[in-house]
């Protein structure tokens, strides 16, 4: 637009005649763009930091946060295919770890199924050992992420502003997930087949942290099972009732910064009397 501008006040224009810009939103775009880029890398970095924490193997965290750049490669074929660009609306809800949990699920029964041959040189027992882990995880792995994608189908039926706010969103999470679930299935398997030949065989400290807090829980739940119902099913009553209170828009309050000044002028004034008045 501005080059377009440029060629016009060049030599287009009426002799005295120049095209000047009031209302430029080019710093708007540039924080726009490093708004997208700065929350994609903190992501990816923080995904991939909690990820070794867990699983206690740079390899395996490796291997899961290299589902991020290809989920986000699915992602924009995805946005290509349905002509939507890659902007803040599209990619500003983009979360991560809900794209790897398919991943992070097969390296996790991998990485446990391989502790259990005792880190086997044998490349055979290895293939097999992590071709059965791999099946013994899909289904459940599937199922949950077309969970995830189902879950954004509501917003696929929102109309006027709201759809065009929202359904980007819908769209950039469904290519993700569609990309993450494909390569979480294949790629995966074959990278830690590579990558994972000496794994421990038991797990980190984190992790029996982690099930010193929850086993206790889950007993209790357990033997308690129906005090855990009737509190869900109180919960979700709870939330119904506040469904009603919620209205009909769903749009987010934005606020760019700088003031919007409008004024109303009457019909047929002329332009020495716009200029006079302001």
């Amino acid at each position: 637009m501005k080059e377009r501008v440029a060629t016009l006040n060049g030599s287009l224009l009426p002799p005295g005649v120049r095209i000047v810009p009031f209302y430029d939103r080019t710093w708007l775009i540039g924080t726009t763009l490093r708004t997208v880029f700065t929350n994609l890398f903190e992501g990816a970095v923080l995904v991939t930091v909690v990820l070794y924490l867990f699983l206690g193997n740079l390899r395996a965290a490796g291997i899961v946060a290299a589902m991020i750049p290809l989920a986000l490669l699915a992602t924009f074929i995805g946005l290509t295919i349905r002509g939507i660009p890659a902007n803040l609306l599209s990619l500003g809800a983009m979360d991560f770890g809900i794209i790897v949990d398919g991943a992070v699920i097969v390296v996790e029964n991998v990485f446990r199924r391989l502790g259990e041959i005792h880190g086997s040189h044998d490349a055979a027992l290895r293939r097999e050992t992590i071709l059965d882990a791999t099946v013994q995880v899909g289904r459940p792995t599937l199922f949950s992420m077309l969970i995830i994608i189902l879950a954004n189908i509501p917003i696929f039926t929102l109309q006027r502003q709201e759809g065009r706010i929202f359904a980007p969103m819908a769209y950039t999470i469904t290519s993700a997930l569609v990309g993450a679930l494909v390569f979480s299935l294949t790629l995966v398997p074959l990278l830690c087949f590579f990558l994972l030949r000496h794994v421990p065989e038991e797990e980190n400290w984190l992790v029996r942290a982690c099930h010193r807090v929850y086993r206790p829980a889950l007993e209790t739940a357990l033997a308690h099972r129906g005090a855990v119902i009737l509190g869900a099913i109180a919960i979700l009553a709870l939330s119904f009732g506040s469904a009603t209170r919620l209205g009909s828009e769903f749009l987010p309050e934005l606020n760019e910064g700088p003031i919007w000044v409008n004024a109303m002028l009457p019909e047929g004034i002329c332009v020495r009397e716009t200029l006079g008045g302001r």
